[in-house]
């Protein structure tokens, strides 16, 4: 099967940095830079459409829906119990957010209006994000700060 695609398809399905983390690894940083601004389609493998995550991903241009699935990804994933109670570490989710707004090159800007408008919202809500688990009665749980899941979860239905 042949599978082809842009540099801004992947970016728009917030897969870009997977894409050069496996696949554009031997690339410097101009290289890739190039590869963004020219945007021309190119072939990729099934097997590296399965590993950047290109065959389970959906794009649309709701860039909060996104980044909410995303942090419920990373709840899922990295609690733990402690005490009946699912928690995780403070910091893996500031840094998480961290990690979702550089998902977008800084010299990219998509063609789709609607795309590039929920974009310039997430800056704020980043901040919101983070400021509201910086808020969140913090636990310490051998000697790491964590919070409860649940009120994690509760702070981003509100976003």
């Amino acid at each position: 099967m042949k599978i082809i695609i842009k540099p801004s398809d992947l970016i728009e399905r917030f897969i870009w940095d997977k894409y050069v983390y496996f696949c554009l690894n031997t690339k410097n940083k101009q290289e890739i830079a190039e590869i963004i601004e020219k945007n021309e389609e190119f072939q990729i493998s099934e097997e590296q459409a399965f590993v950047i995550g290109l065959t389970c991903v959906i794009y649309t241009p709701n860039v909060v829906h996104k980044f909410k699935q995303y942090i419920k990804e990373i709840i899922e994933h990295k609690s733990f119990e402690f005490e009946n109670r699912l928690h995780l570490n403070k910091q893996i989710l500031i840094d998480s957010a961290r990690a979702f707004k550089n998902k977008i090159p800084k010299n990219w800007e998509s063609t789709d209006i609607e795309f590039n408008l929920e974009l310039q919202k997430m800056n704020d809500l980043y901040d919101l994000f983070i400021a509201n688990v910086n808020n969140i009665l913090t636990i310490s749980i051998q000697e790491w700060p964590c919070v409860r899941s649940g009120q994690v979860k509760k702070i981003i239905n509100k976003i």
